[in-house]
């Protein structure tokens, strides 16, 4: 895989970090969201320095994935397969009731 080099600015500093192309546009749009909320914590808590605001936002947005983490794994696969099965099979049975397939 091709790598490119991707320069974000967060809080008004560059960061330059090498990524896979494919990752360009989703690094491009997690720097913006943090800067965004770093900006946003700089308004709440002017009193702070912007290492304090990006490192609450990189907080919280690692809390948000870890609570997504948690729901994927909550995720009942077998379930989901059982419940395709079942519609498979529906599917199937109109099938061979009208004796044309199913579209």
């Amino acid at each position: 895989m091709e790598e490119t080099t991707v320069t974000v600015t967060i809080m008004g500093r560059n960061y330059s970090l090498r990524v896979a192309s494919d990752d360009r546009e989703v690094l491009m749009s997690a720097a913006h969201r943090l800067d965004e909320m770093a900006g946003n914590f700089g308004q709440q808590f002017p009193s702070k320095d912007h290492q304090d605001h990006i490192a609450m936002a990189a907080l919280l947005q690692e809390m948000k994935l870890q609570q997504l983490q948690q729901r994927l794994q909550n995720v009942d696969t077998k379930a989901i397969e059982q419940r395709l099965q079942q519609i498979d099979n529906m599917l199937s049975a109109a099938d061979n009731a009208t004796g044309q397939p199913a579209e």
